[in-house]
């Protein structure tokens, strides 16, 4: 295509384009110098591109909305798809940018829609690529679900030797797969990346976060949704009620600040798991809710629950005894861990457990205790009768803690206390 001024295909769907298939059959272009597609418009209509490969090309791309090397932008399409799609060796400048796709949103008004977008990017790789843009920049693409009726699966991907850039002046927006995950719901899967550089002007890159330099920002507001290999992200209060509301979600990862989730059955779908993961017990404040008064941190929909890696504060519009208050399980096999967590006491015991069926495990490892838990202390164990459950306090420090460390309720025979403490450990009616 050398010496050819390329004018990217546009896909009507409003005029009654249907969906438009390229299949390249292996083939590559070299020399292009913008984007292959446009993007398109409206419902019905969509970009499907197969096996085709750009390289030493030097795209330049003047929509505001969106640019990509394979689509500048997507709006109100049903169906994109990039299969076995690659851009290597070139460069790429242009506003909200991804190496392969720019912009990506489907429409959500019911007045004269909706219209759902699924765009899937799969088996694609980007290799030795210099991204530029002036809004969002990842390798992949650029912003993904401007509309809350967006899908976004990127799999199977890889990503090697690029340097991405952006030039604005917000928050970060550079990422390896995403710039932008927005307001849709994105899903990415078995990544392979290396030696790849992100930058932004005037800006640092965020250090803490789950795979976090996959994606640039995550502002998924009531309804976006980040699965990254299972794993859900949530850097908002309303972002973890979105991936809690999801059943098929086992695993969720904070970002900093302070959340206040309900665990509670009826609350949040039951599932056999789950674990929430904090950014650090400096970082990420956790603090139990629940619509049950008593506010006890339910564990009858599940098989187990990890909370690890966060400061945990004392439960809110509940009672106010205890900071994490476990009811019975009614589960023979459940296990619950609190691990690597932080309890700054507030005259009010920290974790207390009242278990009513055999065969529970509850893990307490690696926490700290600091200050006043007031009279029963930091642990306290209601110990029933002909109840044989297990709880685990192991790994554990203790500092200025002005009553007890462990606190059991009754003497009762059949049950185990798995500890490495050698004092402070107080045993009524014994």
């Amino acid at each position: 295509m050398t010496d050819v001024e390329w004018t990217p295909i546009y896909v009507n769907g409003y005029q009654g384009a249907d969906i438009v298939t390229l299949i390249g059959n292996g083939a590559t272009l070299k020399n292009l110098d913008a984007p292959l597609f446009k993007g398109g418009f409206a419902g019905g209509s969509g970009i499907v591109i197969k096996d085709l490969t750009i390289t030493e090309s030097k795209v330049v791309s003047t929509n505001e909305q969106g640019s990509g090397a394979f689509i500048e932008c997507v709006d109100s399409m049903e169906t994109i798809t990039l299969d076995n799609c690659h851009f290597t060796n070139s460069t790429l400048s242009g506003s909200r940018t991804g190496g392969l796709v720019g912009w990506t949103s489907g429409y959500s008004n019911e007045n004269d829609g909706p219209v759902k977008t699924y765009v899937t990017i799969k088996n694609c790789s980007v290799v030795g690529v210099k991204i530029n843009a002036t809004g969002s920049a990842a390798a992949i693409n650029g912003h993904a679900g401007a509309s809350d009726w967006t899908y976004t699966t990127i799999e199977n991907c890889t990503v090697k030797d690029c340097t991405i850039n952006s030039t604005d002046d917000g928050d970060w927006h550079t990422g390896v797969v995403v710039g932008t995950a927005n307001v849709g719901e994105v899903t990415i899967n078995n990544i392979t990346e290396s030696g790849n550089t992100l930058t932004q002007t005037g800006k640092e890159a965020p250090t803490t976060g789950f795979k976090r330099n996959y994606y640039g920002r995550f502002v998924g507001g009531s309804t976006g949704k980040l699965i990254i290999d299972g794993c859900a992200i949530a850097n908002t209060q309303a972002s973890l009620l979105t991936a809690l509301d999801d059943k098929e979600v086992a695993t969720v990862y904070l970002g900093e600040g302070k959340y206040v989730p309900s665990l509670y059955p009826g609350d949040i779908p039951t599932r056999e798991s789950l674990t929430i993961i904090g950014a650090g017990a400096d970082k990420t404040q956790f603090a139990y809710t629940g619509t049950n008064y008593a506010g006890q941190f339910s564990l009858s929909g599940f098989d187990s629950i990890t909370i690890r890696d966060c400061e945990v504060l004392k439960r809110e519009n509940v009672k106010e005894w205890g900071m994490i208050v476990f009811g019975s399980s009614n589960n023979a096999n459940g296990v619950y861990t609190f691990d690597n967590c932080t309890f700054n006491g507030v005259g009010t015991t920290g974790i207390y457990i009242n278990e009513n069926v055999s065969g529970a495990t509850y893990n307490i490892l690696n926490c700290t205790f600091n200050g006043d838990f007031g009279s029963e202390g930091a642990i306290s164990i209601q110990n029933n009768a002909n109840v044989d459950h297990i709880v685990k306090v192991l790994g554990c420090t203790f500092n200025e803690v002005t009553s007890n460390k462990i606190y059991v309720h009754y003497a009762y025979d059949g049950w185990t206390l798995n500890t490495d403490l050698t004092d402070g450990i107080v045993w009524a009616n014994k």
